[in-house]
């Protein structure tokens, strides 16, 4: 009886694992942004909205790179997104898939059935235990307007557009002048930057992180990654930072810091 018991419980999550991976495919699934993006891509003329019975599909310009937000009526009805997507000549399009390990995984297979390929994989680190260290302050300074070009620069020859959304030269500047940029200046030189953004009243999210490639391997990262500016720390009770698979020594510096991964998950798709 107890074995009977012990493999009719197995059978059942069995069962219920399939009839779940079912019902998600049966459920709808969509990336579209909050109301005041949708309102500020909407006013673009570069934003094209396309659609047919089973999804809604806003491809816009993301500094060069073809973007997509993406309404699906259910992840059954995938396959039909390659006839939607033909309408557009530009690519490649890229498409992020956030959410929990599982229905990330779910929502990448679907996709992958319209024509999509895996790029790039994320996740997400939050840390509540936000330290200021005073003493980092004599190192680490806020950009200056005048820093815009060469810090815009260094974003564009280190990260990869596709998985990175690399801020605009305006969007830079309005960063800069809101003290959410900071930098270390070596010998004349920007050596290493760090730009920030809040999110709601109490977070911010560090956005990107570099250190310039002449002064790396001298420890500069683990400065300014875990950095919050005194400005910011008395109002801030959390940062969020995204990191790819792979740089793990991003996530141990993150770590000895107090973050911890949350479950949020992105994996990058793209569409040639």
């Amino acid at each position: 009886r107890k074995e009977g018991r012990k493999e009719g419980r197995k059978e059942g999550r069995k069962e219920g694992r399939k009839e779940g991976r079912k019902e998600g495919r049966k459920e709808g699934w969509n990336n579209f942004p909050i109301l005041t993006v949708l309102t500020e891509l909407s006013e673009r003329e570069d934003t094209r909205l396309i659609y047919n019975e089973h999804a809604i599909a806003l491809i816009y310009d993301d500094n060069g790179v073809t973007r997509l937000y993406l309404d699906l009526s259910s992840l059954e009805a995938a396959p039909a997104l390659r006839e939607l997507l033909g309408q557009i000549c530009a690519r490649p399009i890229i498409i992020d898939c956030v959410g929990s390990a599982e229905r990330v995984e779910e929502v990448s297979l679907a996709l992958c059935t319209a024509g999509f390929a895996p790029y790039a994989h994320l996740r997400r680190l939050r840390n509540t235990n936000i330290q200021y260290h005073p003493e980092a302050d004599a190192v680490i300074q806020p950009a200056l307007p005048e820093d815009c070009e060469p810090i815009f620069s260094l974003l564009c020859e280190t990260f990869d557009p596709y998985v990175s959304h690399l801020p605009s030269r305006e969007k830079l500047l309005r960063l800069i002048n809101d003290q959410l940029v900071y930098r270390i200046v070596e010998n004349g030189e920007i050596a290493a930057v760090q730009c920030l953004e809040r999110t709601g009243t109490r977070g911010l999210y560090i956005y990107q992180t570099l250190v310039a490639p002449p002064y790396r391997g001298r420890g500069l990262g683990t400065l300014v990654i875990p950095y919050i500016p005194g400005c910011c720390a008395g109002s801030c009770s959390f940062f969020t930072v995204w990191v790819i698979d792979g740089n793990e020594r991003s996530v141990r510096v993150l770590q000895r810091s107090g973050a911890v991964f949350d479950g949020l998950e992105d994996t990058v798709l793209i569409f040639r």
